[in-house]
C-alpha cells in the first residue's frame, strides 16, 4: 500500500499586501535596502517550501508509475501462462508427432515460380519453429520440410552479410538430413563459384535442380558439373546472355549423369546440333527444349534420346531440308510450338517421322491456322499409334470442318480432338 505523506502546509501570505506598502514608485525610494531584502528573503523561503512539496509529490508519483508498470508486466505473464495452459488442453497439442508433421507439410507455401521459394521467417517451415518448443522440435526434426528451397545471393554491399546469408542457407540444407533435395538457383555475376561452394556438401542429395542465369554470370558451367544423383534439370537464361552462355552450357550437358530423366532448356540460341547428352541421353524420358529447332535437329534429338516418352519443343523449320525417315518407339506425348506456317513445318516432319507409341499430339502455331491434314493423317496411319488426344491451337482461332474431323475419327474412333485458341497454354503444359 502506498502512503502519501505530505509535509507541513506552507503558509503563503498575500503578496499584494506586501507590495501595497509601496503605493507608488516615488514612495519606494524612501525605504531602505534592508526592508526590501527582507521581503525578498521571505519570498525565497516560501518558494523553497513549495518546491520541496512539489518534489515530494513527484517522487510519490514516480513510485506509483513504477508499481503500475510492474503490475502490468505481471498481468501479461499471468495471461500468457493461462493461454499456454489452455493450449495444453487442446487436441492439437495431443496430436502424434507423425500427424503434426503431415499438417506442417500442408502449411508449406505454394509459390508460382520456384525461384520465389526463398527462406522467410513469415512462412513455413521457419515460421513453425517460433510457435512453441514442441512445434520447433517437430519441424526441425522433419527433414522433408527442408528439402525444397530457392538459393540466391542478394547484391549485398558487405562481405559479412553475404556470409550470414550463406550460413542461413547451410542451416536450412543441413536440416534435410540426407533426403533428396529440390533446389532452384538464381545465379548473378560471380555467384556461380559461391553457389558451388555452398552446395558442395549436398551434391549427393540434389535430385532436382532449376537454374536461372542472370546477366554477367561468370563460369555458369560450375553449377552443372558433379551432380551424381540428378534426375530433373531446368536451365533458363536471360535473353541478353543466351549467345554467350551457349558453348559452356552445351559442354556441361554432355557430362550430365545417367540418372537424369527430365531436361528442360530455355535458351533460344542453344546450338543443339553440336550437343551431346552423353550418358544421360539414353536415359532421358522427358525433354523440353524452348529453342528454335529445324526439322533435322528434331530428328537428331530423338536419335540421342531413344527412351524419350515426352518431347516438347519450338520449331523454326526450313522447308528445303531433306529428312531421312525415322521411327521412335517410345514417344507417347509430342508437343510442338511452330514459329512459322503450320502447313510447311508439319508436312516435312510428319513425312519423315513414325511414332508407333504416340498417345497425345499437340500443335501450337504462331503463324497460319491451316494444317496439313493429308500429311498428318498419313503420319498417324503409318505410325499405327494408340492416339488418345489431338490438340490444335494457333494465334488465330483454329478451324476444322466436320468432314476433316470425321476422317480423324475414322482412323481413331476414340480420339479426343480439341481446338484451343490460347497459344500460350503451350508454356504451362
Amino acid at each position: 500500500m502506498v502512503v502519501l505523506a505530505c509535509s507541513e502546509q506552507v503558509t503563503i501570505p498575500d503578496l499584494e499586501t506586501s507590495c501595497s506598502r509601496f503605493p507608488n514608485t516615488d514612495q519606494s525610494v524612501i525605504h531602505n535596502d534592508q526592508s526590501i531584502h527582507a521581503i525578498i528573503s521571505e519570498r525565497q523561503q516560501q518558494l523553497d517550501a513549495v518546491l520541496h512539496e512539489i518534489s515530494g509529490l513527484q517522487s510519490v508519483m514516480d513510485g506509483i508509475k513504477n508499481i503500475h508498470r510492474k503490475l502490468l508486466k505481471k498481468k501479461d505473464r499471468i495471461r500468457r501462462s493461462m493461454i499456454l495452459h489452455k493450449g495444453l488442453t487442446s487436441r492439437l497439442w495431443c496430436l502424434p508427432t507423425e500427424v503434426l508433421s503431415q499438417i506442417f507439410h500442408h502449411c508449406l507455401p505454394d509459390h508460382c515460380f520456384p525461384e520465389s521459394n526463398r527462406p522467410s521467417a513469415l512462412e513455413a517451415p521457419v515460421l513453425l519453429t517460433g510457435v512453441c518448443r514442441r512445434w520447433r522440435e517437430v519441424a526441425v526434426n522433419t527433414p522433408s520440410l527442408w528439402c525444397n528451397v530457392s538459393v540466391g545471393f542478394d547484391n549485398l554491399r558487405y562481405y559479412y552479410l553475404e556470409e550470414l546469408q550463406a550460413s542461413r542457407y547451410d542451416v536450412w540444407l543441413k536440416r534435410s538430413r540426407g533426403h533428396p533435395l529440390s533446389l532452384s538457383l538464381v545465379c548473378e555475376a560471380d555467384d556461380a563459384a559461391r553457389l558451388q561452394s555452398l552446395l558442395q556438401p549436398y551434391i549427393n542429395q540434389i535430385s532436382s535442380l532449376s537454374i536461372i542465369f542472370h546477366e554477367d554470370v561468370v563460369e555458369p558451367e560450375l553449377l552443372l558439373d558433379d551432380l551424381p544423383v540428378l534426375q530433373e534439370l531446368t536451365i533458363r537464361t536471360l535473353k541478353e546472355n543466351r549467345n554467350r552462355h551457349s558453348p559452356s552450357i552445351g559442354k556441361s550437358l554432355s557430362r550430365l549423369p545417367a540418372t537424369l530423366r527430365s531436361l528442360k532448356v530455355v535458351e533460344w540460341y542453344f546450338n543443339t546440333t553440336q550437343t551431346s547428352f552423353g550418358l544421360a541421353g539414353s536415359h532421358l524420358t522427358n525433354l523440353d527444349v524452348a529453342t528454335l529447332l529445324h526439322q533435322s535437329t528434331v530428328i537428331h534429338l530423338l536419335q540421342l534420346c531413344p527412351n524419350l516418352s515426352s518431347f516438347k519443343f519450338c520449331g523454326q523449320f526450313d522447308t528445303n531440308e531433306t529428312l531421312d525417315s525415322f521411327t521412335h518407339t517410345k514417344i507417347q506425348t509430342f508437343r510442338v510450338l511452330a514459329r512459322c506456317d503450320a502447313s510447311s513445318y508439319l508436312s516435312g516432319l510428319f513425312n519423315a517421322l513414325s511414332l508407333p507409341n504416340l498417345r497425345v499430339l499437340e500443335n501450337y502455331c504462331s503463324g497460319s491456322v491451316r494444317y496439313p491434314d493429308e500429311e498428318l493423317k498419313a503420319f498417324l496411319a503409318r505410325s499405327k499409334c494408340p492416339l488418345e488426344r489431338l490438340i490444335f491451337s494457333s494465334r488465330g482461332k483454329p478451324t476444322m470442318t466436320d468432314e476433316v474431323r470425321a476422317k480423324y475419327i475414322d482412323i481413331f474412333p476414340s480420339v479426343e480432338i480439341s481446338l484451343v485458341e490460347d497459344l500460350f497454354a503451350f508454356l504451362y503444359l
